[in-house]
């Protein structure tokens, strides 16, 4: 007990290390809380087709879906894809890889920010151990207790690795203002924060776009930083190159950003669809939006005295930059805000920190209420977050179907009959939780006749007029109840 006691004696003096540990902590808790029950939701398992794809066809530069649609898939820019293929190459391709992998950005995520928190105060006031400490925690936690930051990086989604690489570089590019340090350290931070800005221009669209524009207009207005931001600049340019010479990035242009973002941004949308990333935060950033919002009215006042002032300014006008950007797209879901939250909590934590130093009982035990309610929730209801795909009738009808029908080779192919449900949930389903080639039939006719096949139908449908071939297992058929509906499969192998 002696030992012990001097251990957390130890490790609770080190404020340097002490927030980082924690927030790893909670962070590892939460991202693995629903591992039982995790299936990934449809984009989710999109992206996972895709990385997949990428090991099977041995292409890494044009991503392919599946041969029913978007065979040669330009619907998104390819680096987050690349990345969770590396993980399926490290740890095979399945549901826990999947996971992984959204758990290994969220921890990245969630430290980067904590980091960032850190050196806002390092060197600014008379106890910048104790403060950077604080900032830092707080930063993080701010994070984790934002729920709809929590509910989409629980599976993978492109907006998670977007968050993670734009904290690193805007991070990076802070790092190369600091007066200390040689000059090649500079220079070298700098190159990186461009380098990981153009990745996550890479990664997906619009928000990426609002930290090069703060960075160039930062060079504009402060003549310090032009140095940097040039570095930024040509860090930038370089996978930009790369990406347009060997990555097929002029069809990208074309196929993403002047047909898909544009027609997001476009298009005979109301006005109060604009609206509707303020409104989403109003009712589901609780308590912390309206938090943000006298947070901010503090810094806009240091920044009408020191408009210059990097420290604020970048927190400030990326999460201002990133929620504008979405109030433009009148095409909004929620899981658009991931990259939002990181420079929010930063923002916030700027004003707390400051408030602790003078008011630090009350704050401090407000802090601690708020944080300890979000955490709570996070951890006794974690479904909450992930939703309910564990539930998907067709989700267990296919784990079922590879038991059930084991017999059948791994050519099988999985067809969905008509009106059983929609085109491209059928395809990222079975492309994602089984190894056959999944079709959607448009009508009885597409229904294969000499073919091993898997077909999943609603149970009161009769069986196709033509299914007259060896059929497994007695038939092959088995029922799955749900609440609403009576869905069948068919294991069929061919004549």
């Amino acid at each position: 007990m002696e030992k012990l006691r001097i251990f957390l004696s130890h490790f609770f003096k080190n404020t340097r290390s002490t927030p980082f540990v924690i927030l790893f902590s909670l962070t590892l808790l939460l991202a693995f809380t629903d591992l039982q029950d995790f299936r990934p939701n449809m984009d989710s398992m999109t992206y996972g087709i895709l990385a997949k794809n990428i090991l099977k066809t041995g292409d890494w530069t044009t991503l392919h879906y599946t041969k029913q649609a978007y065979w040669e898939f330009y619907q998104h820019p390819p680096f987050g894809i690349w990345f969770l293929a590396v993980v399926f190459k490290l740890l095979g391709t399945s549901n826990l890889a999947l996971k992984f992998a959204s758990a290994l950005i969220m921890i990245g995520t969630t430290l980067l920010t904590g980091a960032w928190g850190f050196v806002l105060f390092k060197n600014q006031t008379h106890a910048p151990q104790r403060e950077s400490a604080t900032a830092a925690l707080l930063s993080g936690l701010i994070l984790l207790t934002s729920t709809r930051y929590l509910k989409p990086a629980a599976g993978y989604l492109l907006d998670s690795p977007l968050a993670l690489l734009l904290v690193a570089a805007g991070l990076s590019f802070h790092l190369s203002l600091d007066e200390s340090g040689s000059r090649w350290r500079h220079r070298g931070l700098s190159f990186l924060s461009g380098f990981l800005g153009a990745l996550s221009l890479l990664c997906k669209g619009l928000p990426a776009l609002v930290l090069p524009a703060l960075i160039f207009t930062i060079g504009i207005v402060s003549p310090k930083t032009r140095k940097s931001a040039l570095g930024f600049i040509l860090g930038c340019s370089v996978p930009l190159f790369g990406f347009m010479k060997f990555g097929h990035g002029d069809v990208f242009i074309r196929e993403y950003w002047s047909q898909s973002v544009s027609a997001r941004v476009g298009g005979n949308v109301s006005f109060s669809n604009h609206l509707q990333p303020v409104l989403s935060l109003l009712k589901t950033w609780i308590p912390w939006f309206p938090i943000w919002l006298v947070s901010l009215s503090f810094l806009f006042k240091r920044l009408w005295k020191q408009p210059t002032d990097v420290r604020v300014l970048l927190p400030v006008g990326l999460s201002l930059g990133i929620l504008l950007g979405f109030s433009l797209n009148g095409r909004f879901l929620e899981h658009y805000l991931v990259p939002f939250f990181p420079f929010a909590a930063l923002s916030i934590s700027l004003v707390w920190t400051s408030w602790l130093a003078t008011y630090s009982e009350r704050i401090a035990k407000a802090t601690a209420a708020l944080t300890a309610l979000a955490l709570g929730a996070a951890l006794f209801l974690p479904m909450e977050f992930q939703g309910d795909t564990h539930r998907s009738p067709l989700v267990r009808l296919h784990e079922r179907a590879q038991t059930e029908c084991k017999m059948i080779s791994l050519s099988t192919r999985l067809i969905y009959a008509p009106q059983t449900l929609d085109l491209w949930y059928g395809l990222a389903l079975g492309a994602w939780a089984t190894p056959w080639e999944p079709t959607v039939a448009f009508s009885e006719a597409d229904i294969p006749r000499e073919e091993t096949i898997l077909l999943v139908r609603k149970s009161e449908k009769p069986k196709p007029a033509h299914w007259n071939g060896t059929v497994l297992l007695q038939e092959g058929e088995f029922l799955l109840e749900t609440n609403d509906a009576r869905l069948s499969a068919l294991c069929r192998a061919a004549n």
